[in-house]
C-alpha cells in the first residue's frame, strides 16, 4: 500500500546520508518503525531510505526530507512523494550465509554490493557484512568478487583508445603529512604523455587531503562526462572522486566504519582495488609509507599490506608495484593546503627552497611506474622523472591540467601564502632530529583550522637527520585566528613533537 506524504525541505545536512525524518503518528497509520528502510517514489525517481521518527520535528501527513536527498533528486517542497514498506531483500540471506561460514558466490556478493548502494540494506545489515570480513572472513575469489562488485555498481570510465591502452595512476595508503608527491608524480607522468586520471579525496584523517591542497590553485570538481575527454587531451587530472560515483558501496562502508570505530585492512585494500576497476586503471603503484608515527608500523605489517595488494591486483588484470618506504617525519617542509601546494609549485619551478627529499621521492615513484607499464627501462625510471621536472615541462603539464579543469590564472609558488597570525617555535635542546611526531602534526594543524582555513598550518625548518643547535627554528605555525594559534600553543607542546637525539 502507497501512502502519501508532503515534502518539507530540512535545510541542513547529515552525516547520516539517505535518512528521512516522519511523524509518529503517521508512522505507526502506515507501520513503520524507527530506522526502517522504505521506498520513497517521487514522479519516476526511486529512493531507498531509512526512517527517523519524530514527535515534534515534523507535523503529521508530511515527511522531512535533509538536503542530500532533495538536492540530488530534484525534490521540491510542498511537492507530494509516496512511501511504502518494502521487503527484505535477498542479501540479507547471503549476509546471513557468509556469517555461517559459507562461501558466496560472484552473484550474491554484486547483491550485497548493490543493495548497500541503494540503500536497501540498513546499517545494521551492512555492518553484520562488514563484521564477516573479519570472521569467517573473505577468501581470495570472494575479495576479487567484492572489488569487481563495488567498481560495478557505480560509474566505471574507459581512457583507452586504439592507440593508448595505458593507463597510470598512484595511490598512497597514507598516514604522513603532506601530500605533495600525487600531484608532483601526476604532473611528470602527464608531461610525458602517458594518461594519469587521478582522483582523491578531501581530508579524512590528515591535515589536508589531496583535493584540499589542489584545490587552492585550480577548481577538483570535474562533470563526469568531461573527465574522459579532458584525461586524453591533457593527459591528466587532479579531481576529487566524490561526485565520480566510483564505488559508492564503498562510501557506504566508510560511514558504517566510522561508526563502529573500526577498520578492516582487507576492507581497505578491496575498496582502493575497486576504484582503480572504477577509472580503468592498467598500471599503479601503492605507496604504502610506515614507521614509528604513521597508520602502519612495523616491515611485518606493511609486508602483509602489500601482499593483499599484489594478490588482488594480479587477479583483477591491473599491474601493480608496493612502494614500501620507512617514514621518519613528512613528505616536504609544509602540512595545510595552502603550504603544501606552494611545495608542489616550489618543486616545478626549480625554486631555491624546494624540498629536495620531496622531489626525490616523487620522481622515484614516478620512475617505478614508468618502469612497470614498460615506459622506461630498468633502473632509467627516475632519471627519466627527474629530467621532466629540470627541463620545466611537468610544470606546463601541471597547467595545462588546472586550466582544463577551471584555473583562472597561472601562479607561482610564493602567491601561496600562509595566514598572517603566526608563532615560531624554536629548538630548546642540541642534537640530530632523529624523529617528528606526525599525529602531534596533524592534531596542532587541525587546531589551527586546517583543512577548511587554507592559510592554516605549519613550515617546518628542519628536516630528519639535520644538526640542531638549542634557539635554531624548528617550526612556524600559522593560523587565521590568533585564538586557535594560541590555543595549539597552549594544548600540545608542540618541541615534543620533534624527537631530537643527542
Amino acid at each position: 500500500m502507497k501512502n502519501f506524504l508532503k515534502v518539507i525541505k530540512l535545510d541542513l545536512e547529515t552525516k547520516l546520508i539517505g535518512r528521512v525524518l516522519i511523524n509518529s503518528e503517521d508512522a505507526k497509520e502506515i507501520g513503520i518503525v524507527n530506522e526502517q528502510i522504505i521506498l520513497l517514489q517521487y514522479i519516476e525517481t526511486s529512493i531507498h531510505c531509512k526512517v527517523d521518527i519524530t514527535d515534534t520535528e515534523i507535523p503529521q501527513g508530511s515527511i522531512g526530507l535533509y538536503e542530500d536527498i532533495w538536492a540530488k533528486y530534484r525534490v521540491p517542497a510542498d511537492e507530494y512523494v509516496t512511501i511504502e514498506n518494502i521487503s527484505k531483500p535477498k542479501s540479507i540471506g547471503y549476509i546471513k550465509k557468509k556469517l555461517l561460514g559459507s562461501t558466496l558466490s560472484r552473484d550474491e556478493i554484486f547483491q550485497i554490493a548493490k543493495d548497500m548502494t541503494s540503500r536497501k540494506l540498513n546499517d545494521t545489515d551492512s555492518a553484520y557484512f562488514l563484521a564477516s570480513m573479519f570472521n569467517p572472513g573473505l577468501d581470495q575469489l570472494e575479495s576479487m568478487f567484492l572489488a569487481e562488485s563495488m567498481a560495478e555498481t557505480g560509474s566505471v570510465y574507459n581512457f583507452k583508445t586504439n592507440s593508448d591502452s595505458i593507463v597510470l595512476d598512484k595511490h598512497s595508503f597514507g598516514g604522513v603529512s603532506g601530500k605533495g608527491v600525487t600531484p608532483i608524480l601526476t604532473s611528470v607522468i602527464s608531461s610525458m604523455g602517458y594518461m594519469i586520471p587521478n582522483t582523491s579525496t578531501r581530508s579524512i584523517t590528515s591535515a589536508a587531503g589531496t583535493t584540499d591542497i589542489v584545490e587552492t590553485i585550480m577548481p577538483v570538481v570535474v562533470a563526469p562526462e568531461d573527465i574522459v575527454p579532458q584525461v586524453r587531451e591533457h593527459k591528466g587530472m587532479l579531481a576529487w572522486g566524490g561526485g565520480l560515483n566510483l564505488s559508492p558501496s564503498g562510501e557506504v562502508m566508510i560511514q558504517i566504519e566510522k561508526g563502529l570505530h573500526i577498520e578492516s585492512y582487507k576492507k581497505v585494500v578491496i575498496s582502493i582495488v575497486a576504484k582503480k576497476i572504477s577509472m580503468g586503471v592498467s598500471h599503479v603503484v601503492i605507496d604504502l609509507p610506515y614507521g614509528k608515527f604513521t597508520k602502519i608500523h612495523t616491515v611485518d605489517e606493511v609486508r602483509e599490506i602489500g601482499r593483499a595488494f599484489m594478490q588482488l591486483l594480479t587477479d583483477i588484470g591491473i599491474k601493480g608495484f608496493i612502494y614500501m618506504r620507512e617514514v621518519r617525519g613528512i613528505d616536504g617542509f609544509g602540512v595545510g593546503p595552502n603550504l603544501e601546494m606552494r611545495e608542489v609549485l616550489r618543486i616545478l619551478e626549480g625554486h631555491e627552497k624546494a624540498s629536495q627529499k620531496l622531489k626525490i621521492e616523487s620522481c622515484r615513484m614516478a620512475g617505478k611506474l614508468l618502469e612497470l607499464a614498460g615506459l622506461a627501462k630498468t633502473n632509467q625510471g627516475f632519471d627519466a622523472a627527474i629530467n621532466q621536472i629540470n627541463n620545466r615541462q611537468a610544470l606546463q603539464a601541471f597547467w595545462k591540467i588546472a586550466q582544463a579543469q577551471g584555473a583562472k590564472q597561472v601562479m607561482i609558488s610564493d602567491d601561496l601564502k600562509p595566514a598572517k597570525h603566526y608563532k615560531t617555535v624554536s629548538s630548546i635542546r642540541n642534537g640530530k632530529l632523529k624523529h617528528i611526531d606526525n599525529k602531534k602534526i596533524i592534531k596542532i594543524a587541525k587546531i589551527l583550522g586546517c583543512p577548511a582555513h587554507k592559510g592554516s598550518g605549519l613550515y617546518l625548518h628542519k628536516d630528519i637527520g639535520d644538526e640542531i643547535v638549542a634557539g635554531d627554528k624548528l617550526v612556524d605555525i600559522f593560523s587565521y585566528s590568533p585564538r586557535k594559534l594560541n590555543k595549539a600553543l597552549d594544548k600540545i607542546d608542540i618541541v615534543s613533537a620533534f624527537e631530537i637525539e643527542l
